[in-house]
């Protein structure tokens, strides 16, 4: 006669290298149901449990949920195996689609990083011609700048949008008519940009000529910069227009040395 082999809830939890808790919890959601060892009480896991083991853990590295699973184990044919899996191969397309949106955002964030860091020590005044780019307005400048954390994170709460601290880059207009007592502009408003955006705006920066140019060193090396754009704007026989933009491509987030922090600075030109 032939002896049916049965394990211990000890055994089984090692057996899928998982915890006794979990099996414990399938248990009680009647996803498995193992029968007790009338001299002791003890669970005893028989072929049946086994098989009803193996379909619930194929279907969680499947990505379904389980109450999923339960409903697919308690009544299920060929139709509802296709649709499983009909599902997992959609469940798939939309992750490899959601992958490569990230790998555009982190190609262009990094590549702006490089650009940033090659561009800096240069300090190279250049005129450039733009479209019009979308960014992300958060507010009008709070009067103490280290809100600003909090600001961007309730715009975030406020949109329902992942804050990408990494890959935005923090941008101020300026105001540049006169330094603060810190030794730097102070900023009218705060917005985030992208240069491959994923961010839901109506806010555009105007498409047209800028003179800008990139540089490295704290807030405080704006202002002589600054000066120093808006006389080969003058050369050029160029004018300003507007406010000054500056973008921060390394700030705190990124480095906690400001010697290393890296900022463009635009102005808009006819």
């Amino acid at each position: 006669m032939k002896t049916e082999k049965s394990l211990t809830i000890k055994q089984v939890a090692q057996l899928y290298n998982v915890s006794i808790d979990t099996l414990r919890y399938y248990e009680e959601l009647g996803i498995v149901a193992p029968e007790r060892d009338p001299r002791n009480g003890y669970r005893r896991y028989r072929e049946p449990d086994f098989g009803r083991l193996n379909i619930t853990f194929s279907l969680l590295e499947m990505g379904f949920s389980l109450a999923k699973i339960k409903e697919f184990l308690e009544d299920h044919c060929l139709s509802k195996s296709l649709e499983l899996i009909s599902f997992e191969l959609n469940d798939i397309e939309r992750k490899i689609d959601e992958l490569e949106r990230r790998r555009k955002k982190v190609e262009s964030c990094l590549l702006g990083l490089v650009n940033a860091m090659h561009d800096a020590p240069l300090e190279r005044v250049v005129i450039k011609e733009y479209p019009k780019r979308p960014c992300l307005t958060i507010s009008s400048m709070p009067g103490n700048a280290e809100d600003i954390p909090r600001i961007v994170a309730e715009k975030a709460h406020e949109l329902q949008i992942p804050i990408d601290a990494f890959h935005s880059i923090p941008c101020f207009q300026m105001d540049a008519s006169k330094i603060n007592d810190d030794g730097h502009f102070d900023a009218k408003s705060v917005m985030l940009f992208n240069a491959a955006p994923a961010l839901r705006s109506t806010t555009f920066f105007p498409a047209g000529k800028y003179a800008s140019v990139t540089f490295s060193g704290p807030v405080q090396a704006t202002p002589s910069i600054y000066d120093r754009l808006l006389s080969h704007i003058k050369e050029l026989g160029l004018s300003p227009v507007g406010d000054m933009l500056e973008f921060w491509h390394i700030h705190e987030y990124i480095s906690s040395d400001n010697s290393e922090y890296i900022h463009t600075i635009e102005q808009r030109v006819v």
